[in-house]
């Protein structure tokens, strides 16, 4: 069975999204990149994305992940929040531990598609 079914299906991520949606704009460090966006219909493409990237049918008809995080010139510590609240999100969930791990796991591979890489922190962190 597919990631997708065990986290309930559609109905399952689109409960994680709601619930990881207001933890991202209540928090005080990534919370702001979000002051001026459409909630619903961020959450129609998270719902979207989510659903393709755990193994449901849906296709994600969205722009790519680095077209849509480029503007914002996300951070190693933007995404690292983001993680944690995703890990907040997961363990509030019915997502079992290793359900949590893959979902992280498949979260953490887009990180140098979402992190600008001219923002003064991956530069930093590319030359240490």
């Amino acid at each position: 069975m597919a990631l997708f079914q065990r986290l309930g299906g559609r109905d399952g991520v689109e409960a994680l999204v709601e619930d990881l949606a207001v933890r991202v704009r209540e928090d005080p460090d990534i919370g702001h990149y979000f002051d001026e966006v459409d909630e619903v219909e961020l959450n129609r493409h998270r719902t979207m994305f989510f659903s393709a990237l755990l193994g449901g049918t849906e296709e994600y008809g969205g722009r790519t992940i680095r077209a849509a995080h480029s503007p914002f010139r996300l951070t190693e510590s933007d995404f690292d929040v983001f993680i944690r609240l995703i890990t907040l999100t997961l363990a509030g969930s019915s997502a079992s531990p290793r359900d949590q791990r893959s979902i992280l796991r498949a979260l953490e591979r887009l990180r140098s598609t979402v992190v600008h890489a001219s923002a003064p922190e991956a530069i930093s962190r590319r030359v240490v």
